[in-house]
């Protein structure tokens, strides 16, 4: 029997899901590319698993990157994609598969990363099955 409380497998749910709605999802940030992705998403599972017997739970997190804009020389995050991006994000929940359920994700801001992006995380609560 395979075992649910890894957190690899978490995130490989989320990925699988995520590439409905992104080409460019990675497992983390990516340092570099060999081309500039005006987006891209993040996915990732908590280590923290808890384990109640009957099921488990624990806590995930899409991060949503989109690349800045620049008007009259003035850069600004791109709310138009930003805004689409999540909305296509939490059209996907709730998620069901075997061993997992992601539902009520809260969204928060991240900011500018530094790096020419802005980004918003959805924080969706798993139960393992």
């Amino acid at each position: 029997m395979s075992n649910p409380y890894n957190p690899s497998k978490i995130s490989k749910v989320l990925f699988d899901e995520c590439k409905k709605i992104c080409a460019n999802v990675f497992p983390s940030r990516p340092i570099s590319t060999t081309q500039t992705l005006d987006k891209f998403i993040v996915v990732s599972a908590e280590n923290s698993l808890i384990h109640n017997g009957a099921y488990g739970y624990t806590r995930a997190k899409i991060s949503i990157y989109v690349k800045e804009v620049t008007r009259g020389g003035t850069t600004l995050p791109n709310m138009m994609d930003l805004e689409k991006m999540l909305d296509d994000a939490n059209s996907l929940f709730p998620i069901s598969s075997n061993n997992y359920l992601f539902y009520h994700p809260i969204v928060v801001d991240g900011g500018y990363d530094k790096k020419g992006y802005y980004v918003y995380h959805l924080i969706p609560k798993v139960i393992i099955k």
